[in-house]
Parts: structure tokens; sequence; C-alpha cells
């Protein structure tokens, strides 16, 4: 499974189309609640496509589109440095809802890196160090339990706590959905 078949197989299970959740950080964009389409928030597409996007680019997002953005945006600059697998293919997952740096300064503390939130040659030989020495499902189930961790820590804070069920719910899908 490609990155992009894998992004698009996540977004279309868990994404929906419109938020405008006005609770959800990601649907805002420059001081405007201007929703997310597929997942894709405004900072997003701005990244994809380098200049400022209006809201009707943001609801005008395809779910195809949504998988190039995934890729171009969060594999490309981070993940692609990484051997290819499903315990990469989770953490694509996880940063898209976490984000870049979340992501590099978790997977940094699995393989003993500094977590740095920088994903750099160092970074990349300790992950790919740590992958090796494992056995693929266990590397993939010790993602999926870093992100059961990271989403019970921040769900203690009150804003994010209604998020909790969802993220697990997601994160136990995603752990599955490489072989599924």
């Amino acid at each position: 499974m490609t990155p992009h078949d894998y992004a698009r197989k996540i977004i279309a299970q868990w994404e929906g189309e419109l938020s405008m959740d006005p609770n959800d950080h990601g649907n805002w964009y420059k001081g405007q609640l201007v929703g997310s389409m597929h997942g894709v928030t405004g900072d997003a597409l701005e990244r994809f496509l380098g200049r400022p996007v209006t809201k009707e680019e943001v609801h005008a997002v395809t779910l195809d589109e949504a998988a190039d953005i995934a890729v171009k945006v969060f594999y490309e600059p981070y993940l692609a440095l990484l051997d290819w697998s499903p315990a990469v293919a989770n953490l694509l997952d996880f940063e898209w809802g976490s984000g870049p740096v979340q992501t590099v300064k978790n997977l940094q503390r699995m393989c003993g890196a500094n977590p740095d939130g920088q994903m750099g040659p160092q970074t990349r030989q300790m992950w790919n160090a740590w992958a090796k020495a494992r056995d693929p499902n266990a590397a993939r189930i010790a993602v999926y339990q870093m992100r059961v961790d990271f989403y019970n820590m921040l769900a203690q804070r009150p804003e994010y706590a209604p998020y909790r069920q969802g993220w697990l719910n997601r994160a136990t899908w995603a752990v599955n959905a490489w072989v599924a």
C-alpha cells in the first residue's frame, strides 16, 4: 500500500466532509472559522498551494486532493525519510491529526533520539534501526500504543476530552487498516 493509498483510505473512513466545529482548532484559519474538508485545514491547504487560501477553496477540497495533501504536506517533508512500513503508515495518520512536530517528537522518543521535533539524518537512522530490530507488527503496535497514550494525555484537558473516544477509535481502526 502506497502512502497515497493509505492516506486516502484513512481520510475516507474518518474525516467525512465539511466540518465547521468551532471547538476544533483546525477549523480556524487566520482568525476565521473556515472549517475543514476531508480533514484538510486552511493551514494545510495553504502549505499545499504555497499561498493564502479562501474559505471556498477549503470547502472545495476533494477526497483525492486530501490524499495528495497528506502526501505532499505531511508525508514527504517528514516521514518519507523513514522506511515505509505499517508503523510509518500509522505515524502518517497520527501526523494528519496532531501535526508534524508532535509526530516527530513522539517517534524520536520511541526510538531514543533527541525529541527536538526535527526530522534529520540522526532521527532517520535511529528510527530505521529501531524498526528493523522489531517484528513489523510489534513496531506497528508500538506506534498505536504511543497514540493511545498521547490521546489519553491530551484528553486530560477539558477542551480535548470530548474528542478522546473518536481519536482512540480512529487509532484502533488505523493500526489494522494496513492489513485489512
